[in-house]
């Protein structure tokens, strides 16, 4: 045979070699895989991934492997896993539809939201059953990152694709969020009825029936849950919790020891077992459990919480203290965990720690707790602070008279219950004698200040002079005793010796700055705030009282620094912030405000206070659902909370949802029974859903909790106006007006005597109360349209102007103030027109206003261009195209004009300037 073709047979053996082998491994790999997905399809996963590992150790780049057993270990909850073999079956080259669902669904389980966001940009690549099943996917972590407005896009999206059980789970996990309960239990009974054992349906309709307190019904779901999926820890946890609502406390104990047997490393199983010791008062068991969840979780706040309450009822103050600082840097605003730190640090002598501590939480909450402000107090007496001591310890004693402790915190205690000569006879014994420390002087005076004596106050303080010299506390004191009796330069003389015995003494320095405010003298009050700036350049209190002087000289550039300084040098501090997007709201700045507020949020994180301050920002800012669900957030994180509670009720007040605003209110009430606000505005909300039977025994709650209040007449005026009994309203709202002169009853007062006839009754009742809050602008705006609509354009005149001094941004006051000059021929009205102007250059009445008034005493042509430029803004306005058609014919375009007004009457039978077009139409003729 010649040698080559013996070379090509060699050739063709070797592919036939190669295609025998494939042939010989494809009945292995077809059992195999088939195999594995039998065990898959009758839920054996743990055997399917077995199988499934044998395979891939031969073959490890076989795509349809990767591919279930991704799905394998995503079933039974273990997405790091899954998301390893989804993501090589990507990388391998498997088609998106394969792996996209899956993949996205471990990403949301293990946490990784943005991931599963990012996947967005696949969905051209897939048909709509899949497009749906990842908008779904997206509008879950959306949720997870409280993009609620975001996630309910998503949804929807995918519905409009496929209903599908996940998209409708996710529109109920909004609902919930909104506290829509009802309509989440509809969506989640949708959901599974399309799918009757859709694990995330049972679990979300569990939540939807605790939170409508139906706690009892809400363990159904989990048991169902845990039938399809025993080793379902989230349902678990859930079912766990929901015992000890209940009060099933061996169940719950029970539930985390079989978590614990399922898995040894749940931290949630170790701390809800350690929660359950704690109540018990197993203490070491308690710290026992906590150490084992937080081997697990090293984080977890709740775990560190109750390891160090353990640590500290065994009196392990240290340990206490190490785990409770970690907690408390998660949570900054948890009562029981600042008292708990609090206490400790005072235990161990360290007081500033403990004013540093609890003066934040004060500082940045609304919750009033007597055992707190007790700590406080003691803690600022102990570094000397004795105002701020006695005033937090006045506060704890209102809130519980039984608390007392040290003797001069007794004599606190008499004042404040009114035992003041027992309290003073208190001080005087312990102050005389050898032992007695600055502490006892400084209380002793405060109580004669507090008690109105003030000789004895002054004895006091040149005792304690002669027996602690140079201490500029003391000479401080003496400058409020002078305050107190109306002596602004005896004051300033003592705080002037402060100031010799300590020249860095701060609370002197400010004292002498207000001093100076008052008399008006500004660059003294700057030297004195410059000095205690010299002494502490962060001291947060001087650098707003600079801001403030900055404002009241009339330098916003310098009032904006002096904030920005406060802020930037106490980042940790929320009122600079406030201060500052305050101002930027009121000037009409809301993308600055927004600035400020999310800086602020995206430094601290979320807190009681950044939440507060992005809520608050959202409101002003129009962005309600924004609003919303940053105070949802509050709420559910802060159970107690009263102000935040009032607040999101009052936006779904506004919102017209009255049902969900009275659960708010409710809430309220059950945690402070007396909370006039809340009463008040449970009784407002009746009314405006035309509840009126509930309403008047809601107005009858409020009438027993709080007789006399202006509020009774109020509601009452409501309730009868809502009742079409103008007269009675009338009547019950002057009764509340001679009690309160508020903005609310001089606004409905006005219109029903309006409704009734009588504008001359109305403007008098406006003008009178103007004269007691002329600052008012929604009052004197009224009242100045009032006076035009009489004719009484003087009086309109002299209000628009003071609107227009106290706020030149104004533009309606501007507007109008500018047409009341032209009718008297003022040669203000151009350059009052063009300020208005340059405030909405935008604005078709604005520019209508300009250019007409411009037409009359300035610039014909120019005056012609804007008037165009209003028609362009508003081309169906018929005064403004009468305005046009006259400047046509001031400028010499006669038959243009003659076009425009023929066209104009023809095409509007009436409006305001009618007269005036047809006497144009005639002259033009």
């Amino acid at each position: 045979m010649p040698r080559k073709t013996a070379t090509r047979l060699h050739t063709c053996i070797k592919p036939l070699l190669l295609s025998t082998s494939l042939i010989f491994s494809l009945p292995a790999y077809a059992d195999t895989i088939n195999d594995a997905r039998q065990s898959f399809e009758k839920a054996d996963y743990a055997t399917s991934v077995i199988q499934l590992k044998n395979l891939l150790q031969e073959n490890p780049e076989n795509i349809e492997a990767r591919l279930l057993i991704g799905r394998a270990y995503l079933k039974q909850y273990q997405a790091d896993a899954a998301i390893k073999e989804l993501e090589k079956a990507r990388s391998l080259g498997a088609p998106t539809a394969e792996w996209i669902t899956p993949l996205s669904r471990a990403y949301l389980l293990a946490g990784q939201n943005d991931k599963v966001i990012e996947a967005a940009h696949n969905l051209p690549d897939l048909p709509p059953a899949k497009q749906a099943q990842l908008y779904a996917a997206i509008g879950h972590a959306q949720l997870g990152k409280h993009q609620v407005v975001d996630a309910r896009e998503s949804f929807e999206q995918a519905l409009q694709l496929k209903v599908s059980a996940n998209a409708k789970v996710g529109l109920a996990r909004v609902a919930l969020l909104e506290q829509k309960v009802d309509k989440a239990l509809n969506l989640l009974d949708e959901a599974l009825e399309l799918a009757p054992d859709n694990l995330d349906a049972l679990l979300s309709k569990s939540q939807a029936l605790a939170a409508k307190g139906q706690l009892n019904e809400a363990i159904e779901p989990l048991d169902h849950a845990l039938t399809l999926q025993k080793r379902l820890q989230n349902a678990r946890l859930m079912r766990a919790e929901l015992y000890i609502r209940t009060n099933q406390l061996d169940k719950a104990r029970a539930e985390a020891k079989t978590l614990i047997k399922q898995n040894p490393n749940n931290a949630l199983a170790h701390f809800t077992l350690a929660r359950l010791q704690l109540n018990d008062h197993e203490y070491a068991k308690a710290q026992t459990s906590a150490e084992k969840a937080l081997r697990t979780a090293p984080n977890h706040p709740m775990s560190q919480f109750i390891l160090g309450a353990a640590h500290y009822a065994q009196q392990n103050y240290q340990q206490a203290q190490l785990y409770l600082e970690k907690f408390i840097s998660a949570q900054p605003y948890n009562l029981i965990g600042n008292r708990l730190l609090g206490a400790i640090y005072l235990q161990q002598g360290a007081a500033e720690q403990t004013v540093e501590l609890l003066q934040n939480f004060t500082a940045n909450t609304d919750i009033e707790d007597a055992q707190l402000l007790s700590l406080l107090g003691q803690a600022y007496l102990q570094t000397g602070n004795y105002s701020e001591g006695t005033e937090s310890l006045n506060r704890a004693l209102a809130l519980a008279p039984e608390i007392t402790s040290t003797r001069t915190q007794l004599a606190i205690g008499q004042i404040a219950s009114g035992d003041i000569d027992k309290a003073i006879s208190a001080l005087e014994s312990a102050v005389s004698k050898p032992d007695a420390t600055e502490q006892t002087s400084i209380m002793l005076i405060l109580s004669y200040l507090n008690n109105k004596q003030v000789d004895k106050a002054f004895a006091a303080i040149e005792a304690a002079n002669q027996r602690y010299p140079d201490k500029g506390v003391f000479l401080n004191l003496k400058g409020l005793a002078h305050e107190n009796l109306q002596e602004p330069e005896a004051a300033r003389e003592a705080y002037q010796q402060a100031l010799k015995a300590d020249p860095r003494f701060i609370p002197a320095l400010l004292s002498l700055a207000k001093l100076d405010i008052k008399a008006q003298d500004f660059n003294d009050a700057d030297k004195q705030l410059h000095r205690a700036l010299d002494a502490d350049k962060n001291h947060l209190q001087t650098l707003l009282l600079l801001a403030q002087l900055a404002q009241l000289t009339g330098d916003t550039e310098d009032m904006l620094d002096w904030l920005s300084k406060a802020r930037d040098r106490n980042p940790e501090n929320v009122i600079p912030v406030s201060m500052l997007t305050n101002y930027y709201l009121s000037s009409g700045q809301p993308e600055k405000a927004q600035h400020e507020a999310l800086s602020y949020y995206t430094n601290e994180g979320k807190s009681l206070t950044s939440l507060s301050l992005m809520a608050n920002v959202s409101a002003a800012r129009g962005k309600v659902d924004e609003a919303r669900s940053y105070l949802q957030e509050i709420v559910a994180t802060y159970p107690t909370d009263i102000q935040h509670r009032l607040q999101l009720a009052q936006l779904l007040i506004n919102a017209e949802e009255y049902s969900q605003a009275l659960v708010y209110l409710d809430e309220v009430i059950a945690l402070q029974p007396s909370n006039g606000a809340a009463l008040a505005a449970r009784a407002g909300a009746l009314i405006a859903s035309a509840k009126l039977e509930d309403a008047e025994s809601a107005i009858e709650t409020f009438a027993n909790v709080h007789p006399g209040h202006f509020m009774v007449d109020r509601l009452q005026g409501d309730l009868l106006l809502a009742q079409a009994d103008p007269k009675g309203a009338l009547a019950a709202y002057s009764r509340a007006f001679s009690q309160a002169k508020t903005t609310y009853l001089a606004l409905k007062l006005s219109r029903l005597h309006e409704e009734l006839g009588d504008i001359r009754q109305s403007t008098q009742l406006l003008s009178e109360y103007l004269q007691t809050t002329p600052n008012d602008q929604q009052i004197r705006t009224l009242l100045a349209s009032l006076y035009q609509r009489l004719g009484d354009n003087n009086s309109a005149i002299s209000e628009y102007e003071k609107i227009v001094s106290a706020t030149p941004a104004n533009v309606i006051a501007q507007n109008n103030l500018a047409w009341l000059y032209m009718a008297k021929h003022s040669p203000k009205a151009l350059d009052t027109a063009e300020k208005a102007y340059r405030l909405t250059p935008e604005n078709a009445a604005v520019i209508d206003t300009y250019g007409w008034i411009m037409l009359h005493q300035g610039d014909k042509k120019e005056a012609l261009a804007l008037i165009r430029k209003a028609v362009s803004k508003s081309p169906s306005n018929p005064d403004i195209r009468y305005h046009l058609a006259q400047a046509l014919a001031d400028n010499g375009n006669r038959e243009q004009a003659k076009k425009e007004v023929s066209r104009l009457l023809r095409d509007y039978s009436d409006f305001e300037e009618k007269s005036a077009a047809t006497r144009l139409a005639e002259t033009l003729e």
